[in-house]
């Protein structure tokens, strides 16, 4: 089973009013100790981890903003990954960049470091959409990043956009979807603007202050979208990505395929499915997490083992994302479900015309797609 290192950087520009990730503003950002706690904690768990299968295809910095830090701090953990872990010499290391954070030069330096592959948080072309947001950068530098790190020589990069954004019109989407793929990227992460319990955003909501679309517009965008990137030669892969040929995220494929992962950093999580399986999380607050490391502890505040039926679950909940599906054989080979099992369990779904199945897969049908929550919760 292949495995993938995630590593959370969990310091922003500033908190956009939508978001409710594990990440903070401060004043001051400790980079350099943050860091170093990264590798420390990547010694602790490499020390006392046993895997049949070590072999790294991916390595991932998320946030948060990640661009914030060097590229000397961010090469500084590539070199120890690769120094504690048996890294692919043709693993894909992504880097998340925040379009204010970066010019041509700094760009130019992560890629002699090791980072291959680049995602960009561009989240909308418009200026208006990008003040609802919250967000720091205007459209400009967002063409601006794109355009300095093609420069700088990377060949794969992805950028994000969001719909269901509050004012959003179907005119503004299709001339954000043709701004973007006239930049011609790799990849593309379409994601639905989701108001998310606590954030400002909630609290503008709840208050009338922001009206945000209702479901059955956002069904509508979602198709939009669908139907105008498969029109310019995007693969729609996952629910919420869409790639050229060849340039799926290896990184996210492996979680969607339900492989093993180890997080590092404040807030990360891992999954090891081996003899047994267990998942565990890192403390949230980065400076509990940095004092634990320091003092040789690791910042875990849970874990939890994973008997097979939950481990059943969530390879459905994950594999199901993937507009392929799940193979059936692995749900025999991991799972044990025979033929007359797979077929009792899936039969509702399959006669809602929410599922179809082959000889070989289960997947979700177009009305699946756009009821995937529907889905889910039968599935579990």
């Amino acid at each position: 089973m292949p495995l993938g290192i995630y590593i959370h950087i969990p310091f922003c520009l500033k908190k956009c009013a939508y978001c409710d990730f594990a990440s903070s503003a401060p004043a001051t950002i400790p980079a350099d100790e943050y860091s170093e706690c990264v590798t420390e904690e990547m010694r602790l768990v490499s020390d006392n981890l046993q895997l049949t299968e070590k072999r790294v295809r991916s390595i991932y910095f998320g946030g948060g903003t990640p661009s914030l830090l060097s590229a000397e701090n961010i090469g500084w953990v590539i070199d120890e990954t690769r120094a504690l872990f048996d890294v692919a010499p043709d693993a894909e290391i992504t880097l998340e960049v925040n379009p204010k954070t970066v010019d041509e030069r700094k760009l130019r330096e992560f890629r002699s470091v090791g980072v291959n592959r680049l995602s960009i948080g561009a989240q909308s072309f418009d200026d208006t959409m990008l003040h609802s947001l919250g967000r720091a950068h205007n459209s400009r530098e967002a063409v601006e990043v794109y355009e300095a790190a093609r420069a700088a020589r990377f060949d794969n990069i992805s950028v994000d956009i969001m719909f269901g954004i509050p004012g959003q019109s179907a005119k503004t989407l299709l001339d954000d979807l043709k701004a973007l793929t006239d930049l011609e990227p790799e990849h593309i992460s379409a994601y639905s603007l989701t108001v998310e319990e606590g954030t400002p955003l909630d609290g503008l909501v709840k208050a009338g202050s922001v009206v945000v679309p209702s479901d059955d517009t956002l069904a509508d965008m979602f198709s939009a979208v669908e139907k105008y990137l498969q029109k310019r030669g995007y693969k729609h892969y996952e629910i919420s990505n869409y790639a050229r040929p060849g340039k799926e995220s290896i990184h996210n494929l492996n979680y969607w395929h339900y492989g093993n992962y180890l997080g590092f950093g404040a807030a990360a999580h891992s999954l090891v499915r081996e003899e047994k399986a267990a998942r565990w999380s890192n403390t949230a607050d980065h400076e509990e997490y940095m004092r634990n490391v320091v003092d040789g502890l690791l910042p875990e505040v849970s874990r939890e083992w994973l008997e097979k039926p939950q481990q059943q679950n969530e390879f459905l909940i994950m594999g199901m994302r993937m507009l392929d599906g799940i193979k059936l054989e692995r749900l025999t080979a991991e799972f044990g479900m025979a033929e007359s099992d797979i077929s009792a369990k899936f039969a509702t779904l399959i006669d809602r015309s929410l599922l179809e199945k082959s000889i070989t897969s289960l997947k979700l049908t177009k009305k699946g797609v756009l009821l995937l929550n529907d889905v889910l919760l039968e599935l579990i």
